[in-house]
C-alpha cells in the first residue's frame, strides 16, 4: 500500500514541548497617539505598538521590527502572548499601523526570536516584497505561512500555509521538499507559481515504498488542463533511489 502523496508535517513533538508556554501579558494602557516611529531595518521598536483600529496599545515584548532595504516603507511587528507563538503581525508604513495579519496555528520551539521567523520574499516576482512567517519546525522539515502584497489594494492578502518554500528565480517559481522515513528515502516535493494571485502547484514528485512489492516507486504529477495529473510512475532499483526531486542535486 502506498503512503499518502503529501503527508502532513509531524508536529507532535512541538506540541508536547510547548506545554510550558508563558501566561498572556496584560493589555497596555490606552494610547492617545501612535508611539511607533519608522525604525530603520533591524531597528528595535518601543515596548508597545498602537492598534490602528482601536487606538489601544498592545503588548509588543520588545521584539525587533522586520523590514527590507528597498521595500515601499513596510515594517512588520510580531505580537505574541507566549514565546513560541505569534498571535498577530502589525504591518506599519511610515510608522503608522495600516494592517493587522492574524496567522493560523503556529508553534516554533527553540531559541528563534519571532522577528527572525519573518521574511519578505517576492513570491510573484513583481518587485514588491511579500511576507512569510515560519509556522512549524521539525527535525528535517518546516512549514511557513505566506501573504502576497497586492499593489492595487496596497494590502497583504493570505496565501495560506505551505511547506517552507525555496526560490527558483530563473524559472520564477518556488519549491519545497519534505523528507520522511527510511533514512530520507521517503519524500515529497513540489514546485509552485503564483497564478491569478494564488499559489498553485505546477509539478509534484514523491518517492515512496511499496510494501507488497518490496521496492521504492517514484511518482510525478504535473498540472494539465488546470488540474494536477499523474504523468509518470517508475519502480526503482536500489541504485536509482534518490534523496530528493529531479530539480535538486542527488546526494
Amino acid at each position: 500500500m502506498i503512503h499518502r502523496f503529501l503527508p502532513p508535517l509531524a508536529a507532535a513533538a512541538l506540541l508536547a514541548a510547548a506545554a510550558c508556554g508563558t501566561a498572556r501579558e496584560d493589555a497596555a494602557a490606552r494610547a492617545d497617539t501612535i508611539r511607533v516611529p519608522a525604525p530603520a531595518f533591524g531597528g528595535t521598536a518601543p515596548r508597545t505598538v498602537a492598534d490602528g483600529d482601536t487606538g489601544r496599545a498592545l503588548p509588543f515584548n520588545g521584539e525587533t521590527v522586520v523590514g527590507r532595504p528597498g521595500d515601499p516603507g513596510f515594517v512588520f511587528a510580531p505580537v505574541r502572548s507566549r514565546p513560541e507563538t505569534v498571535d498577530s503581525i502589525r504591518v506599519l508604513r511610515g510608522g503608522v499601523p495600516v494592517q493587522t495579519l492574524v496567522p493560523g496555528e503556529n508553534l516554533v520551539v527553540g531559541d528563534i526570536p519571532p522577528a527572525d521567523r519573518i521574511s519578505t520574499p517576492d513570491l510573484d516576482y513583481d518587485g514588491h516584497p511579500d511576507l512569510a512567517l515560519l509556522a512549524e519546525t521539525a527535525m528535517a522539515n518546516s512549514r511557513s505561512e505566506y501573504w502576497r502584497f497586492d499593489a492595487r489594494m496596497s494590502r497583504f492578502v493570505p496565501l495560506g500555509q505551505w511547506e517552507t518554500l525555496m526560490p527558483d528565480s530563473a524559472a520564477r517559481e518556488w519549491h519545497s521538499h519534505n523528507r520522511g522515513g527510511h533514512g530520507g528515502r521517503l519524500w515529497t516535493a513540489a514546485r509552485y507559481r503564483v497564478v491569478d494571485g494564488k499559489l498553485e502547484a505546477v509539478r509534484e514528485e514523491a518517492q515512496d515504498w511499496l510494501e507488497d512489492a518490496g521496492t521504492y516507486v517514484h511518482i510525478v504529477r504535473e498540472r494539465r488542463g488546470g488540474r494536477m495529473a499523474e504523468t509518470r510512475r517508475d519502480t526503482l532499483a536500489d541504485a536509482e533511489v534518490r534523496s530528493g526531486p529531479s530539480w535538486m542535486p542527488d546526494r
